[in-house]
C-alpha cells in the first residue's frame, strides 16, 4: 500500500508537468468542480490506561500494553469545489470536497504480565469512513501550470474500538469497548495543478490530517472473569491523503 501511495504521487506530478499541457490556457478566476482518488495512510497512537487500580497495574506490569502503534492504509475517492482569483502569477482562493475512506488496521498486541501471568491478546481497531475539508489555497502560477500551497478546517468519520481477553488458554474476552463519531480538526498541505485547454486541469496533491483525538472505555464484561471496571483507550487519529484531481471550470 505505501508503494501503491508514492506511485499514485509520481504518476500524478508526471500528467501534471508543463510538458502535459496544451497551447490554449485560460485565467485560474472562477468556479471549479471536480473529482479525485487517491490513497491514505492513518497514523494512530493508542495509548491505555486503568480505570481501577488493579486495571493500572496490569498496564505497569506489562500484562496490558500501554502504547500501541496502528497503520491504517486504504482509498480515499470523492469531489471537491472551489474559486480562484488570479492577480497576475498570484492565485488564490478556497476549496471543499468531500470522500468517502476506507482507511483502517486492526492490531493484536500481545503482552505476558510478570506479577499477572499469562498472555493475553490485546486487540486494537482504528477505521477512516469519510473525511471532508474546507481549505484556503495560495499559489504561483505560470503559464498553465500552478503551484500550491493549502490548509484549514478537516473533518471526518472515525471508528475506534478495543478488545482485551484473558490469558491463555481459553483467551476469553473480558474488556471490550468502541466510539464511532464525527471528529473536526485541521489539514496541511500542497500540490501542482496543471491545465490542459480553456476549462479543464489535472492536480496533484498531498494532505495532512489531524482529526484529535477519541478516549475509548473498554470496559469489563460481566461474568468473563475480568478483575476491576476497566481501561480508558486514547486514540490519536491522524494521516496522509496523496490523491489525484480532474477539475472543470463553470
Amino acid at each position: 500500500m505505501r508503494r501503491l501511495f508514492l506511485s499514485a504521487a509520481a504518476v500524478a506530478l508526471f500528467a501534471a508537468s508543463p510538458a502535459a499541457a496544451q497551447d490554449m490556457y485560460g485565467s485560474w478566476t472562477g468556479f471549479y468542480a471536480g473529482v479525485n482518488a487517491g490513497a491514505g495512510l492513518g497514523k494512530t497512537n493508542a495509548a491505555t490506561t486503568g480505570q481501577a487500580a488493579v486495571n493500572s497495574s496490569t498496564v505497569a506490569d506489562g500484562a496490558r500494553p500501554a502504547f500501541t502503534k496502528l497503520d491504517s492504509e486504504g482509498f480515499v475517492a470523492g469531489g471537491q469545489l472551489g474559486y480562484n482569483w488570479q492577480d497576475g502569477n498570484l492565485v488564490w482562493g478556497v476549496e471543499t470536497d468531500l470522500q468517502g475512506a476506507d482507511v483502517r488496521d486492526t492490531r493484536n498486541n500481545v503482552s505476558v504480565g510478570t506479577a499477572f501471568p499469562g498472555t493475553r491478546n490485546n486487540v486494537f481497531r482504528q477505521e477512516l469512513e469519510y473525511l471532508g475539508t474546507f481549505r484556503g489555497r495560495l499559489g504561483y502560477a505560470w503559464g498553465g501550470t500552478m503551484l500550491y500551497g493549502t490548509g484549514g478546517l478537516a473533518y471526518g468519520n472515525v471508528n475506534n474500538s478495543a478488545n482485551f481477553s484473558g490469558p491463555a488458554p481459553g483467551s476469553v474476552a473480558q474488556f471490550a469497548g468502541g466510539v464511532n463519531n464525527t471528529k473536526y480538526g485541521w489539514t496541511a498541505g500542497g500540490g501542482i495543478e496543471q491545465m490542459f485547454g480553456e476549462r479543464w486541469s489535472i492536480k496533484t496533491e498531498y494532505l495532512y490530517y489531524d482529526l484529535g483525538s477519541n478516549v475509548v472505555p473498554v470496559g469489563l464484561i460481566p461474568g468473563s472473569g475480568g478483575v476491576g471496571t476497566g481501561y480508558d483507550v486514547r486514540f490519536d487519529n491522524r494521516g496522509h491523503i496523496a490523491r489525484i484531481g480532474l477539475n472543470y471550470k463553470l
